[in-house]
Order: C-alpha cells, then structure tokens, then sequence
C-alpha cells in the first residue's frame, strides 16, 4: 500500500511539472488523504462522526422514527401517496397517537390522526407546500373537535387552548371556534367546530374546508 501511495505522489508531481504555465494547480487538493486506504478511511469515518447532520424543515421529522407498517391496511390514502410507514414519527394527539410521515421520497409529507372509532383521519401535501402552509387535520364529533397541525420551524399557532411539541399543535375545542397558522408571515384561518354546535351537518369528518363550507356556524 505505501509503495503504491508514493508511486501516486510521483505521478502527480511528475503531473504538476507538465503543467501549462499559469493552469489552475487542482492536483493537490486532498493529496494528504492519500497516504493508504486506512488513512482514508479514518479521515471519512471521523467526518461522519463529526459532521453535523442537517436538520428537517420540520422539528418532528428530527425525532425517532417509529415502524407503523401495522397501519398499512387502514391508512389507505398514506399508502396511495406512497409514505414510508417503517420511519413514521409518533405524536400525541387528544384521541392517540398520530403519526407524521414522509412520503414518495420526500416530495410528500403526510398525517395521520386516530378517530376514536377505528380508523385515522388521514391527509397529504406536497412537502413544499407543507413548508408554506403547515399541515393539518380536524376530526369534528358531536360533542367537540380535535385539531392537529404540523407546522415548519417557523410557524405558529394561535386561537384555542393549543398543546406545542416539536412543531405539532393539538387541541380540543367543545365550541366553534377560529386556528390562526402563520408560516414565514403568511396566516391561514381555520374555522373549527363539533357538529353538534352546527346547523346542517354532513360534511366529511376530516375535511376541514368542506366542513367549513357545508356547516353554518357561529365561531368565536
């Protein structure tokens, strides 16, 4: 190995010798790596342990990854959009535990929130719209409304009695009531409400905006 160090070493100053007068002298950068493949190897090791790792857009994609392949079967719009359940991350909802997941390599983030019957209301976005807007998901009953959001590292919420953890927002509301989201200076208004409060009931459960238009409700 060292014989075959140095014999590289004399190419490249034989290399830099020939060179055209005033080339840009390239060659040796990185040169010192090259003293054998075990020097090599130390040196790519100790980047990799003190390299820092670049952090997500979103706080909760920085935690541990839990495998929720068991939910392959009852969160059929997760498995269409392509999310990968092995490395979902678990979060505390008012009903259970949800789940936020990266999905169709990235270009997707989705969330998937427990209904209190047997199912999850489920919802995707394109990751890059994620990042603008937040994502979220709002199960109405009769008695009250659960809410949850996943907001980028800058966002914020406002409005209710809001649980904050790592970037996800939870509430329970037992009246009609108003989330604001802010996302990098831009707010979006969600209208939340049990639909035991509204009139005319029927909307899908975990479709906040047609929920929205199909109700009437007096919020606060």
């Amino acid at each position: 190995m060292k014989d075959w160090a140095l014999e590289l070493d004399r190419q490249l100053q034989e290399m830099a010798r020939r060179r055209p007068r005033g080339s840009v002298r390239r060659t040796w950068v990185g040169t010192t790596a090259l003293a054998g493949a075990a020097g090599a190897a130390a040196v790519l090791a100790a980047l990799a342990v003190h390299s820092p790792q670049r952090a997500s857009a979103f706080a909760v994609l920085d935690e541990p990854a839990t495998d929720a392949r068991s939910l392959h079967d009852i969160v059929p719009l997760l498995v269409r959009n392509g999310a990968d359940l092995r490395h979902a991350r678990a979060i505390a909802t008012p009903s259970g535990t949800g789940y936020v997941v990266s999905a169709d390599g990235g270009r997707r983030l989705c969330l998937a929130v427990p209904d209190r019957v047997d199912g999850y209301g489920e919802g995707c976005e394109p990751t890059a719209r994620a990042r603008r807007d937040g994502l979220f998901q709002y199960l109405a009953g009769p008695r009250s409304a659960e809410f949850v959001a996943v907001l980028p590292r800058d966002g914020r919420a406002s409005g209710a009695a809001l649980s904050h953890r790592d970037g996800v927002i939870t509430a329970t509301v037992e009246r009609p009531t108003r989330i604001t989201l802010t996302v990098a200076g831009k707010t979006t208004t969600v209208p939340v409400a049990p639909m035991g409060r509204c009139v005319a009931a029927g909307a899908p459960l975990n479709d906040a905006h047609a929920h929205a238009r199909r109700l009437r409700c007096t919020f606060a």
